[in-house]
This record gives C-alpha cells, structure tokens and sequence, in this order.
C-alpha cells in the first residue's frame, strides 16, 4: 500500500515539475531525457521497480523489529512464569537470530531442572525405602535373638537339648544380621564409588571351574546336576576376581535355591565379538514379568514369600549389578515356562 501511494505521488511531483518548469531548468532537462532514451513507461515501470524495492526492505526491517520486539516480551513472559515456578510452562521457539537460541537454551535448562527434580523426589523416595526396609530387615533377625536369649535367660529350655537349639537358632540369625549389615556397607561403598578395583588379568574358565568345585557338597544336597561348556580354555577379561567371585557365588547360588525342581544348572561361556559372555541357566519356576525389570533394585524381592523362606537381605542383585557396572560390563535376565537366563557380559581381554 505504502508502495503504492509512493508511485502515485511520484507521477503527480514528475508531472508537476514537467508542466510547471521551465525547459532549461535541470528536472525538465531530466524528464526529457529520460522519455527519448528510456520511454515514458518504462521509465516509470524502472522508477517504481526501485521504489518497491526500496519500500519492502524498509517494511521488512520495520517488521522483523516488531516481530523481535514482541518476541522479546513473550520471552520476558515466559521467563517471569518458570520463575514463578511454573516448570511445566515451555517457552515458544521462533527462529529470531539469538532469541530464539536463548529460548532453546532456557527450555533445555529448564528440562534439565525438571529432571534434577524428579532425580530428588526419587532419591527421598528411594532414602525412605531404604530406611523402612532397613529398619524390617533388622528388626525380624533382631526379635528373634532377643526371643530366644531371653528364653535362655529366663531358664525356659526344657533339657540341654532343646537349650542347644535356642543357643542355635539365635547363632544363625545373628550371622544372618552380620550378613545383612556387611551387604548394606558393600553396597554403600559400591554406590559412592569407595571400592577400588584391583584388575588383573582373569581366566573365568578357571574362576568358575574353582568355584564349583568349593559348591559340589551344595549341588549334591540339592540333587542338581551341573553342566558346565566352555568354548575355550581362556576366556581372558581384566577384572578384580574376588568382586567377580562375589558376583558369581550370588548368581549360582540364586540358580541353585530357585532352581531345584529343575535340577540341572547350565553355566555356558563363549566369546562373542570383542566380549567374554557367561549364561547361568536354571531350569525351576520362571519369574513373572513384572518382576524382570526391578530385580536388580535394592530391597526388592521377586517372589517375596518364598524370599522370606529363603533367607536373603534382598540387596544380593543390587550388589552384583553395581559390581559389573564397575567394571563396565552388562548383566541381563530373562525368565519364560522353560528356563531362567542370566547372561554376563564383559569386556575381553586384549593381548598385546
């Protein structure tokens, strides 16, 4: 529009100063000129071409400041909200130089503040887990030792043997809450990285043949048969292995309990690309669905009563898998009708 009324006003002032000055002045020297040479419409065809040209990059100068402007109060806006503590407000991206980088950069800290957040709630959360597991944990070895001492001390037992068996029952949970609380503090340090590794080349082949051989007498009363393959008589890895030992006494021992009706245990090893990979492989009742994913959470227990039966602090996995994440490694389980995997991998070792 402004264009326009430009070019009308353009042709008025041209006609002005054609009729109106005198033929030796310079504008009416000018626009004859201009119409022998250029031709009277091109000449004002060339003159508005230019003008137009002239007019739209000021509009668009004028434009893209009112844009920025406006923008610039929609960021204030904005910013002003998530001060307030609107986290969930997300501000508007528009591709307006650095504004809109800006906009970009406050919505990814504030993405990150909401994940700093929820990575607080879930620490409290887990804190409190913690504390009331803890606390139940303690306390049901606890009752027990209390329970029975108290029998002894009150002269209850009926004859020597059944004193024994107090004395007895209290000696076993007693070692089962000195187990709980050295599991506790292995985890803490495992945690808070206040474990050193001390790696040294590791033959797992060898490992695992030596720790079944220490577990026979266990596989024996529990009528399991082992079967153990290995593709190779190295399966070299650079690791600490009195942590790995850990990790797999747990792993075997877990296969062993849940595994009886089974009996057999599978312990497979074998290279794949540049990882050693360890299969523990027991044939008992498969763990349900829901419980895969949260095996390796501290404190949880899949199956819980037969958990309870079976004695345990319930961080054992929680352990194992901060011990492989140490050393870089993966562990994985899965679990159907016919079998219950858990698979190991780590990385190879290279020889110079």
């Amino acid at each position: 529009m402004s264009t326009a009324i430009a070019l009308v006003l353009l042709v008025l002032a041209a006609k002005a100063l054609f009729v109106y000055s005198s033929p030796s002045s310079y504008p009416h020297i000018l626009f004859v000129w201009a119409n022998r040479f250029i031709g009277y419409p091109d000449m004002y065809f060339f003159t508005a071409t230019a003008l137009f040209i002239i007019f739209l990059r000021i509009y668009w100068q004028r434009e893209t400041k009112a844009r920025y402007q406006r923008y610039l109060t929609q960021l204030i806006k904005s910013v002003r909200q998530i001060a307030e503590g609107d986290f969930e407000h997300k501000v508007p991206i528009y591709y307006l130089g650095e504004l809109g980088q800006h906009a970009g950069n406050i919505n990814r800290i504030v993405e990150r503040l909401q994940a700093a957040m929820q990575e607080e709630r879930n620490a409290q959360q887990q804190q409190n887990e913690l504390i009331t597991n803890v606390s139940h944990d303690l306390r049901t070895p606890l009752t027990s030792i209390i329970g029975y001492l108290g029998l002894i001390e009150q002269d209850r037992s009926r004859d020597e043997v059944e004193l024994r068996y107090y004395v007895n029952v209290a000696y076993e949970e007693s070692l089962r809450l000195h187990q709980l609380i050295q599991d506790l503090f292995d985890f803490t340090r495992l945690r808070n990285k206040g474990i050193h590794l001390q790696m040294r080349p590791v033959n797992l082949v060898e490992l695992l043949r030596q720790m079944m051989m220490h577990i026979q007498l266990q596989l024996d009363e529990a009528k399991i048969e082992l079967r153990m393959e290995f593709v190779q008589t190295q399966l070299m890895v650079m690791a600490d292995g009195n942590k790995l030992r850990r990790v797999f006494d747990n792993l075997i021992s877990n296969a062993i309990q849940y595994g009886q009706e089974g009996g057999v245990l599978d312990i497979i090893g074998r290279r794949d690309q540049e990882y050693i990979v360890v299969e523990i492989i027991n044939y008992g009742e498969m763990i349900a669905g829901d419980d895969l994913p949260r095996l390796f959470d501290r404190f949880y227990r899949a199956e819980k009563s037969r958990a309870k039966q079976k004695g345990g602090s319930g961080i054992g996995l929680a352990i194992v898998k901060q011990i492989i994440d140490l050393h870089h490694g993966s562990i994985h389980i899965t679990s159907d009708a016919e079998q219950t995997v858990v698979t190991i991998r780590l990385k190879e070792m290279l020889y110079a």
